[in-house]
């Protein structure tokens, strides 16, 4: 029970503070991966990480984990929402294919 406790604690740190705080936020969910690499709070982990990365602008980083996302979790409830902050950054008129959606 410790161990669950400390997962979301962690997690739910890092989703509060990701809009305010998003370097503290990554680093929570950084630390989550280290500590849970496999664990059952995966998927919500990577939404405040891409959340994070995004609000950075680390766009570098943060299009590969999306697009891992969007194959590893392809039924995630999160994907609206994701899709929604990686849209400005997707222009098909620019190199920048890799943000678009994937089409079913």
């Amino acid at each position: 029970v410790a161990a669950a406790s400390v997962r979301s604690t962690l997690l739910h740190k890092g989703e509060t503070r990701v809009k305010e705080h998003p370097a503290r936020a990554l680093t929570l969910a950084e630390e989550h991966a280290q500590r849970f690499a496999n664990g059952q709070l995966r998927e919500e982990r990577e939404v405040i990480a891409l959340t994070a990365l995004v609000r950075l602008g680390r766009l570098e980083e943060a299009t590969p984990r999306w697009q891992a996302f969007r194959v590893t979790f392809a039924r995630s409830a999160y994907l609206p929402r994701l899709s929604t902050l990686f849209a400005p950054f997707d222009d098909s008129t620019e190199k920048n294919t890799a943000l678009r959606p994937l089409t079913p």
